[in-house]
């Protein structure tokens, strides 16, 4: 019997909030007239000013340590182009610690990542002095590091690259404060997401040899040797660490795949919105019940709903890859070889006495190698219902998939638009890429039914494990469609160990 996990996906049904960008990214070419670049912000740790869209926030470095951190900060606005009246042109773009510094001098200032600051790929910035609405004053030029930081609070003065605080006794300039026109908030319309389920299958494979941590004694010809084992404990951090969905069915291993999970979610770069949740409860024996965990499948676009499964496939093998790669750091224990006479520290360590006989005519030299546990993995899609949703979350409706018709009549208008919805649920359901790309269907024809849509289940897939030859070593029988099959991973597995002559 397999080892398996499940989760199920359930869509926040969110739509995605988009604005128009109306001003150039820092290295876009300026244009001649005078314009206003907003999303600069002031670092709460060193005080200075920096641009603060994530992609430069990620790559940027603060002189008080680690990225620069705007999240008490307003918005302020940078003119670029043409100098204005009461401006000061000349200020640039750092692109190695992403800051704003003053580029006219032959030295570039001072950068927090090393030697100076790099303005080659910067608009042409200027700086405001008098006659600008909306206003912030206190900023001044650093004269140790040509920086612009805010000195509003006599008791911070930031930190300079230079070593101790800004020296702000020249050059007060002013900041504008506030956004540039956005587009305004859509609001939510009615949509309909799918609902889908699915199980993670692990299967165990082959105990093969990992590392070598252990080396016994030389054994002469025709001896007999009595060795002692010793190896470290693992602490409460360790154990924690050690756990993955694969081979662990503890609320340890869950979370941590949770987390790992999340991170992933938080990083997507597409315009869909995913959200990957976990609960700490076994639903049986071998299965563990993962919360929501999908994006937005929109049932109007038939290959939307296979972008969003592709997506999710990916993010849980990454999981997968990082969890067990923790683990696997955390698993390859100390061990020591000793004697029989070698002591113990039994609050720390655990021992196991070896017997070995070398009946041989020659020298015999014996490692001790941690075992490595093979898992194969698959992620099948087991169950989809519909979900609903008008403008207002509190008023989410979500059905089992034989009682669309009952959802259809509430929401949508007319019969002839909720015949046309049905018949794409339809074939959007009947035409699932599996993870050979090739179509399958997760329903089921019901004779006493026939127009009700109904979820097969009893569906079952198979998948082929290859041997190095490439010939077929077992086949496996899993729920459902398989959506993504993963190449196998290899967990060390603790206290577990194998003798073998060294080569």
């Amino acid at each position: 019997m397999p080892f398996e996990t499940t989760f199920g996906s359930m869509h926040r049904a969110s739509t995605l909030i988009q604005f128009t960008s109306l001003q150039p990214q820092p290295g876009v070419p300026p244009t001649p007239a005078i314009q206003w670049q907003d999303g600069w912000q002031r670092c709460q740790k060193c005080q200075g000013l920096f641009y603060g869209a994530t992609w430069a926030v990620d790559q940027s470095a603060c002189p008080a340590g680690d990225k620069h951190d705007g999240t008490s900060s307003n918005d302020y606005l940078m003119p670029f182009g043409d100098c204005g009246s009461d401006m000061e042109t000349g200020w640039r773009w750092c692109q190695k610690c992403d800051g704003l510094f003053f580029g006219l001098r032959a030295v570039q200032g001072a950068c927090p990542r090393g030697g100076q600051h790099d303005g080659s790929k910067s608009l042409a910035y200027d700086m405001a002095r008098l006659g600008v609405t909306g206003i912030e004053t206190s900023w001044k030029w650093c004269a140790k590091c040509e920086g612009l930081f805010y000195s509003g609070n006599p008791e911070d003065q930031g930190a300079c690259p230079t070593g101790g605080k800004h020296d702000g006794t020249q050059s007060p300039y002013v900041m504008k404060l506030g956004a540039l026109p956005q587009a305004p908030v859509r609001k939510l319309k009615p949509q309909l997401f799918l609902v889908e389920t699915y199980q993670i299958s692990t299967f165990k494979g082959r105990l093969i040899r990992g590392d070598n941590v252990g080396t016994l004694p030389s054994m002469l010809p025709h001896s007999h040797l009595t060795s002692k084992l010793i190896t470290k404990k693992m602490d409460s951090t360790d154990i924690a660490k050690s756990s993955t969905v694969l081979d662990d069915q503890t609320a340890q291993s869950n979370e941590s795949f949770n987390q790992h999970l999340q991170k992933l979610s938080d990083t997507k770069s597409s315009s869909e919105h995913y959200d990957y949740g976990l609960q700490a409860n076994a639903h049986a024996e071998g299965s563990i019940g993962f919360g929501s965990a999908s994006g937005d499948a929109h049932v109007d676009v038939a290959g939307s709903t296979d972008d969003a499964r592709h997506e999710i496939g990916q993010s849980v093998g990454q999981a997968i890859d990082s969890q067990v790669g923790q683990a696997n750091q955390v698993r390859k224990q100390q061990v020591t070889v000793g004697d029989e006479k070698t002591e113990t520290k039994t609050e720390t360590e655990t021992e196991v006495i070896i017997e070995r006989t070398n009946d041989s005519d020659q020298v015999s030299n014996l490692g001790i190698f941690q075992l490595k546990q093979e898992l194969v993995t698959i992620l099948t899609l087991i169950d989809v219902h519909v979900a609903f949703r008008n403008t207002d979350p509190k008023n989410d409706k979500q059905v089992k998939l034989f009682e669309l018709d009952s959802l259809l009549k509430d929401v949508i208008a007319t019969d002839k638009e909720a015949s046309i919805i049905k018949s794409q649920i339809r074939t959007v359901l009947e035409n699932i890429r599996d993870y050979m790309d090739e179509p399958k269907s997760i329903l089921a024809r019901d004779a006493t039914r026939p127009d009700t849509l109904v979820i097969n289940k009893r569906l079952a897939a198979t998948y082929e494990l290859k041997n190095a030859d490439g010939t077929t070593g077992k086949v496996i029988s899993a729920p459902g469609i398989i959506v993504n099959a993963y190449p196998p991973r290899y967990i060390f597995q603790p206290g577990s160990y194998i003798t073998l002559p060294l080569t």
